[in-house]
């Protein structure tokens, strides 16, 4: 049965390609994937990740975003969505993709993981068969492993995780979108590191250099490694 109201807590690693093959192989044993689509607000709150959602073909929502005809599930959760998308004008503004691999829990099917890899954005052509001019938002060949739980995470996977030397680390995709706008928008930097931000040009229309080095006195500054110039 499919979940469509829950909270749960979600947990973020980077993998590399050699990595996730072996990892992936490991949990075959434990999971099975899942190909279905959801339609669904999210919120999230203090680390609490909260949604409601509702199944949906792929082409019943491209006919709600684009028409808006309304999917063959119309029950409550659908009408909270659609009073959200009318009530406030909801418009499309950017489109963050990626290629997806869904799993979930043989013995337990609330425990999921997914795998994400050639995360990308664009803010143009807002359709969801359009794919061109995209812009990469994760150096190619890693992949950003998403677990979600809504208590203890099983013994056996943080057994896994241990055996590979995999640790949390912090990645939103519309964040790093939003980095990338308001730090680096001048389209000369090719350099992305391993989050698919850039370093080593100066970028004249901002006005700040992305170095190895680390500058500045604020937490984000010496986070990301960025000053002002001039």
């Amino acid at each position: 049965m499919i979940q469509k109201v829950f909270n749960r807590y979600e947990k973020k690693y980077l993998l590399d390609q050699k990595t996730y093959e072996v990892f992936k192989k490991e949990l075959d044993v434990y999971m099975a994937e899942d190909s279905t689509y959801f339609f669904e607000i999210k919120k999230k709150y203090n680390g609490l990740v909260n949604k409601r959602r509702i199944p949906l073909s792929r082409e019943e929502a491209k006919k709600y975003l684009e028409e808006g005809d309304a999917p063959k599930e119309t029950g409550q959760i659908y009408r909270e969505v659609d009073y959200f998308f009318t009530h406030y004008g909801i418009r499309p503004k950017r489109n963050i993709a990626y290629d997806r691999l869904a799993m979930f829990g043989k013995d337990d099917p609330d425990f999921r993981v997914t795998f994400d890899v050639a995360i990308r954005s664009r803010t143009d052509n807002l359709t969801l068969q359009s794919d061109e001019n995209t812009t990469l938002l994760l150096t190619p060949g890693y992949y950003l492993m998403e677990v979600k739980i809504s208590d203890a995470m099983p013994k056996w996977f943080e057994n896994l995780l241990s055996k590979y030397g995999i640790y949390n680390t912090s990645f939103s995709k519309y964040g790093m979108d939003q980095w990338r706008d308001l730090h680096c928008d001048c389209g000369r930097h090719r350099r992305p590191d391993l989050y698919g931000r850039f370093y080593g040009d100066l970028c004249r229309r901002k006005r700040w250099y992305h170095g190895r080095r680390t500058y500045g006195r604020t937490g984000y500054e010496q986070r990301y490694g960025w000053r002002t110039t001039g």
